[in-house]
Parts: C-alpha cells; structure tokens; sequence
C-alpha cells in the first residue's frame, strides 16, 4: 500500500492537475508488482477508483491495435509491404488529383503514411454518430475533414490518426468481423483482459465502472465523455493492468515466449525505430517501447524495457496539463525501481551572454492555440495551453530546456537572423509554432 508521505504527495499534484482520478500499474522482472488507485470516478462524488475502473486511454488504442496486425502478420493474413487497397474492400485510398498513392500496412502504423487528420475529436453520446467510411470521406456527421495522402509516401513521420482509421476498415473488410469482435478475439481475450472493450458507445451495463472525463479543470463532461466510433485510433477503454498484459506480451515475445504466437523475429521489426505501432526510445539494453494517450478529459501513458521487464502505465480522468503528470509519476517510479537511461540527466548550462529578447513574442501552433515567450529575471519563460510559465534554460545556440519537463525547445531564425519559430520535441512528439509578434 501506498505510504503516508507518498499519498501526500501524489494528492498534491493530483489537486495541482485538476486530476479527480488516477490509476498506476507498475511492472519488474516480467510481472506486474503493484497496482495502486487515488481519487474518484468523478469530482464532487465519492466513488473511489479501482482497479477495475476503465478509462479511454486514447491513442494507446494505436498499439493494441498493431498487436491485432501483427498476429495477422504472423498467419500470414496480412503483409507489411504490400499496398493496402489490396486489401480494402468498403472504402480504397483514393487517388490525389492524377496521382494514386501506394501506402503500405508498415507504413500506416509508423505514421510514415502521408495521411492527413492527426488526431479525433470524439462525439457527444446520443448525437448522429458517422460510419467509419463517413469519416474516411469527411462526410457528414463526421467532425474530421478526409483522409487522403498529402505527402510522399515513407518520406517523414507525419502523425494520423486518420491513418489508423484506414486500418481499422482495413481489419474489418479482411477478417468481415465488426472490429471490436475481432479485436476481443485476436488480442485481448487471448491476453486476459476481461474488463477491456473497443465497444463504442460503451455498454450501458458498464458506465458504472468506467471514469468521467475532465477536460477543462476538474469540472466533468456534461454527458460523462466522448464516443470515438474510430476505435483503431482511440477506442479502446481498459486499465492499466491489462494494458501492462500488453505490454509484458511484446517483452515476452522478444524472448521467444510470445502468447499470440509472435516471432521475436517480428516483434524485433515492431520495436525498432520507427516502431510499428509504438514509438521508440533508448538505445541497446535499453531500448523501451513507449505511448502516450490523449482522450477528450482523459490522459494515458504506456513504458516499457524492451530486454528488461520492467515498465509502468498510467492513467487518469483529467487532461489538465498534458502529459507533464504522467511525466512527474514515471520519473518517480524510475527513480524508485532504477530505471536506466530514463530519469532526466543534469544538464550543464553553459555561461554564454544571450540576447533573450529575441525570442520573446507570441507563437501560434497548428492547432490555433498561443505560446508565449517572456523575458523574466534574466531567462526565459514559456507559457502554453493555460499552464503558468516555466523556466527556459539554454543549452546550446537557440535551444533551451526545462527543469521540469522532458524533451527540448528550440528556436529557428530566418536567414536574416529573426526568430520565427519554435520546435518543441520529445523522442516521440515534434510540435511547431510560428512567430506572429
């Protein structure tokens, strides 16, 4: 059990994120050691977390859902390589002007597809809800605009959730299964995970058991959360324990103990960078398989040790601040299981004489939302998505780091020597926001 100072301090930052509930799923040498629940299903009530409580974890449907290809890959259903509207049947990838683009299953999973929409906004429950080639072809009541290929196929990582809902039509027309049956049957019952469903909406018999979602504070969503009928992409509702079963599934098959019957040899493929369905970080021994999950008032995150058995997964009923709680609890689980090549490292801050000012100004993202970069007590200080401001520190020409959080911000100039934008990277997010003052 958690002890008295531990809780103290994770109710703090839970009250600091406007976080009503969190889940935490911890796995050594191979196994799940401890899972361990705090707060409520939904601010203001008193219905504890559990460890059967089930969340929307987001984009962490992503990987899940490769684990489904890659038993298919495995049987020799379904080829890496080969052009997916060999397979597609209800909807095709349609051509782009004269050009018909050829886009592979491997390609769609790194996210080196060229496909357009990166990520889904979900639907209020009991409104008009699109089929899934509604939502391929932008058509209403679909929020998302089409999927189609805007860049060239294997050139860069471009990040789609649309891309996974050409896979999830791709599942459904090859194996003619709704593709929540199919998913049940190729991954989570052979893993155990009794309590997990792609169902969307959620059975009714089961919102007794699942968390609210809060988007904005600790307020709760009107109509509880969101329904993604692009289920490949964002659909999945599970815990951390069985998400952990995935996650000790690729960890085993590596070792040549694989559940589903996949080859080290395949699994290999699927977590070497760009991973099929995961993003990598780390390098040799320590190489782990990552993801994060991002739902509509709910935020996830999945590591694990590719050779070490060792991991955890994190869940919560909130999206306020991002990913920064979910970084504060695995910096705190690494710490306290050692972790390699994980926990943030000192970085000298070299003694240089910078003109701060020149970053400062106002930063638009593609998303429409403002980072503000202000000059205060001789450093930087950046503020986006409604978080106070946090220090910048430089640590070479034009980039700069947090204390508090990882990855880094780097500042690019025109070749007359202005600042016109700002890259913020992790290993596996990479952000832009252009100067507009």
């Amino acid at each position: 059990m958690a002890g008295h100072d531990e809780l103290i301090r994770l109710t703090e930052r839970m009250e600091y994120y406007a976080t009503p509930g969190v889940s935490i799923t911890v796995i050594a040498d191979g196994e799940i050691v401890w899972s361990r629940c705090y707060g409520v299903l939904e601010d203001g009530t008193v219905l504890p977390v559990t460890e059967d409580t089930l969340f929307q974890v987001g984009s962490i449907s992503k990987p899940v859902t490769a684990v489904a290809i890659m038993r298919l890959v495995q049987e020799g259903v379904i080829d890496l390589d080969e052009d997916v509207n060999r397979y597609l049947k209800s909807w095709r990838v349609p051509p782009n002007g004269a050009w018909q683009p050829r886009i592979t299953t491997a390609m769609l999973l790194r996210h080196f597809a060229g496909t357009t929409v990166n990520r889904q906004h979900g639907y209020r429950r009991n409104r008009p809800m699109p089929t899934l080639v509604e939502i391929l072809n932008g058509e209403r009541p679909a929020n998302t605009s089409a999927v189609i290929v805007d860049t060239l196929p294997g050139l860069m990582f471009q990040y789609s959730g649309g891309g996974y809902a050409i896979l999830q039509q791709l599942l459904v027309d090859v194996l003619q299964q709704p593709f929540p049956e199919l998913m049940h049957d190729l991954v989570l019952e052979p893993l155990g995970m009794r309590l997990s469903t792609f169902d969307q909406p959620l059975p009714e018999d089961r919102h007794s058991n699942a968390a609210t979602a809060h988007p904005y504070g600790a307020r709760p969503l009107i109509d509880k959360w969101h329904v993604y009928p692009e289920m490949a992409s964002q659909g999945l509702w599970s815990t951390p324990s069985e998400i952990a079963l995935v996650a000790i599934e690729l960890q085993r098959a590596v070792a040549g103990r694989s559940a589903l019957g996949l080859s080290p040899e395949l699994v290999d493929k699927t977590l070497t960078e760009p991973g099929l369905g995961l993003f990598i970080q780390g390098e040799g021994e320590n190489k782990r398989f990552v993801h994060p999950g991002w739902g509509h008032g709910y935020m996830s995150e999945m590591v694990a040790y590719k050779h070490k058995g060792i991991g955890a997964v994190v869940m919560r009923n909130s999206s306020q601040g991002q990913m920064e709680f979910s970084a504060e609890v695995l910096r705190g689980i690494a710490q306290v299981y050692d972790w390699p090549d994980y926990l943030p490292v000192d970085l000298e801050i070299p003694s240089v004489n910078l003109n701060l000012s020149q970053y400062a100004g106002r930063y638009r993202l593609d998303s429409g939302d403002i980072a503000e970069v202000t000059v205060r007590g001789g450093a930087l200080a950046l503020s986006l998505l409604g978080q106070s401001p946090f220090e910048l520190l430089p640590a070479r020409d034009g980039t700069f780091f947090s204390k508090s959080l990882r990855g880094k911000t780097t500042f690019s100039a025109d070749k007359e020597g202005a600042v016109t934008k700002i890259v913020f990277s992790t290993d596996w997010v990479y952000r832009e926001a252009y100067r507009i003052s």
